[in-house]
């Protein structure tokens, strides 16, 4: 008797399996990243407001607020104005509170999506700058890991990759990695998305 995944070769379900992961890895990236900000809202009033901001753009663009839910629909197909908002509400955010480090890394990943990479690197660098916790400092390190190797900065992406597996446990390689990220849809797409970027 055999189970239902007897008709996959074995390679198949590795690569799946390893498909899975990488989902589950960037998941758990971005749940990480709102518990870590959500537990600085009650310092000041600036800070909760600008969390509040944060969110929202999160949700606009990504589908995800404070609750770290992620829509599965696959590429959100975004108007021009939702972009706009959603990174509106982002730069409103860090403008209001220069060391949340979640409106950071929310941009950041918004820049990716968008093929922004030396946006997303600023943004990543600042949260490395800014010396979270060190969970959240090692997601970040495998964010800019990746992001260094899709611009071709494999040195970089070297020493990010070596930096993040320091700090505790993670996937298995840097290549392996960026592959498995390169099979996921964008997380999102918008019209002229290029022009809808600005660093606040």
């Amino acid at each position: 008797m055999t189970d239902g995944s007897a008709g996959l070769g074995g390679s198949e379900q590795a690569r799946r399996g390893r498909k899975r992961g990488a989902v589950a890895a960037m998941l758990v990236w971005l749940l990480l990243a709102t518990a870590c900000g959500s537990q600085a809202t009650a310092d000041t009033t600036s800070h909760a407001l600008a969390f509040e901001h944060a969110s929202r753009g999160a949700l606009h663009l990504f589908g995800f607020g404070t609750t770290g839910v992620v829509i599965p629909n696959g590429t959100r197909h975004l108007t021009k104005e939702q972009c706009s908002t959603g990174f509106g509400e982002l730069d409103e955010a860090i403008q209001l509170e220069p060391r949340l480090e979640f409106a950071y890394t929310s941009r950041a990943s918004a820049y990716l999506a968008l093929g922004e990479h030396v946006r997303a690197v600023e943004d990543l660098t600042t949260v490395i700058e800014l010396q979270p916790q060190e969970a959240w400092l090692q997601a970040t390190y495998l964010q800019r890991a990746l992001v260094h190797s899709l611009m071709g900065l494999t040195d970089r992406a070297t020493h990010d990759w070596a930096v993040q597996a320091r700090l505790g446990p993670g996937p298995g390689s840097l290549d392996e990695y960026v592959r498995l990220r390169a099979e996921l849809p964008p997380a999102f797409d918008c019209a002229a998305a290029a022009t809808l970027a600005t660093v606040s």
